[in-house]
């Protein structure tokens, strides 16, 4: 959504996640996936790295938090439910 009104957007991720599953995602609500996923900023930092958290929100006005919950199902992750929460970015 904040993509596609040309906000930027930037993402954390750990170093062990596989990003392309984005692009996956987003096949499914836009025909310009990859286009789309390309324009994420991504930032590899663990949440637990203030160092790496500090250059992550250097220059960000909002946060948008999703946490998943999750379940096993054949051995895959599948989200039960998405929580989306909005705040300020955090000081360090």
């Amino acid at each position: 959504h904040l993509i596609s009104q040309g906000m930027p957007v930037r993402a954390l991720h750990r170093a062990s996640s596989d990003i392309s599953i984005v692009t996956h995602v987003f096949s499914y609500y836009t025909e310009n996936a990859a286009q789309r996923a390309d324009q994420i900023e991504w930032f590899e930092a663990d949440i637990i790295d203030i160092s790496k958290l500090t250059q992550a929100f250097a220059g960000v006005t909002h946060v948008l938090q999703t946490e998943k919950n999750t379940r096993r199902v054949r051995g895959h992750a599948v989200a039960k439910g998405l929580r989306e929460e909005r705040h300020a970015p955090p000081t360090f």
